[in-house]
Order: C-alpha cells, then structure tokens, then sequence
C-alpha cells in the first residue's frame, strides 16, 4: 500500500463554527497531494463557519455515499503510515 494520498478520497468533516482558513489549507494539502476532497456537514446545504460566512458541502453526514467501491467497510481505512 502506498503512503500517499495520491488517487484517494477524503471526507473532511466540517460543522457550525468550524475554522474556514483550516479547512481550506487542509482541503488544499489534501488536493496538492493528489486526493479528491469532499466537505461533509449535518447538512447538504453547508454551515456556517468561525467568521459568519457559509460553506456548502458536497455531502451531508447522514446520506452520502462512500466513495470507497470494495464491499468490505474494513479495506477501506485509511492507514496512518508509522510514526
């Protein structure tokens, strides 16, 4: 298994009063690093961050599919490489 999220999908969790500059310097390491981001909230509709402004997700927590294709919830972990 490679140690890259080269080709990857990852989900970042986001909620009311969440920090935007965060998730955007996460969301843009994560997409740097070749994954494809999605944003997930309580709502499809987004949420309202730190400063007032509003995020809209690609997905709402209860309801978006996963992205991963295999059968088995268990193949599709992501691993943290060793420290």
């Amino acid at each position: 298994m490679k140690n890259t999220l080269e080709g990857r999908s990852l989900g970042i969790l986001i909620a009311d009063g969440s920090d935007g500059t965060i998730v955007s310097a996460l969301a843009k390491a994560a997409n740097d690093a070749g994954a494809q981001v999605k944003i997930v909230a309580p709502k499809v509709g987004g949420t309202k961050l730190a400063d007032g402004s509003t995020l809209k997700a690609d997905g709402q927590l209860a309801g978006t599919p996963r992205s991963c294709s295999t059968p088995s919830r268990s193949s599709c972990r992501l691993k943290a490489p060793p420290c």
